[in-house]
């Protein structure tokens, strides 16, 4: 192969790489990523798009609230800390539905230290994750985002999603 083609095939395959998200697949998982963001449980990225793709409205307890932390608080860091929440999806007859969250995690000098879109009402960050809150040195500020999925769509009405909480905390 001349140096020239294959400096152009070296090109166009990282150029490729570099906008293809970093999974593309539709396939549940337990933990991936799509960009930013991080897929927990049963969460997909066609879900996810779906959540991004629809503006959030003001309805608390459809959106969640946290159990841990509690606003304010300063949680150890010397433990990766699980952040517990719960909400009241939406019920409809139809059959059952499946709730999805977003979380957001941001200082006020790093926009976006974390997010996270999943189907647990549980999250423990991963090392990389603790890493960046622990060692953000100011406070925290987390909001959460619900919204309810049938069978994989997004609900059309009621659905959302739908702003939770927003809290902040430290870690000491």
């Amino acid at each position: 192969m001349s140096h020239s083609r294959f400096f152009r095939v070296a090109l166009l395959s990282a150029a490729a790489l570099a906008l293809a998200p970093a999974c593309s697949s539709d396939a549940k998982s337990s933990t991936s990523s799509y960009g930013d963001v991080q897929l927990e449980g049963n969460a997909t990225v066609s879900e996810l798009r779906a959540f991004l793709d629809r503006k959030p409205d003001d309805w608390a307890w459809a959106g969640g609230a946290f159990d841990t932390p509690e606003d304010g608080q300063a949680v150890p860091g010397d433990a990766r800390f699980v952040f517990t929440w719960r909400s009241d999806p939406v019920i409809t007859e139809a059959g059952k539905n499946e709730a999805a969250y977003l979380l957001v995690f941001s200082t006020t000098s790093q926009g976006k230290l974390a997010q996270v879109f999943t189907t647990l009402t549980t999250y423990t960050p991963n090392a990389v994750t603790w890493q960046k809150l622990s060692g953000a040195g100011e406070a925290v500020t987390l909001s959460i985002s619900g919204a309810t999925f049938q069978a994989g769509t997004l609900l059309e009405d009621e659905g959302g999603p739908h702003n939770g909480q927003t809290l902040s905390f430290t870690v000491e």
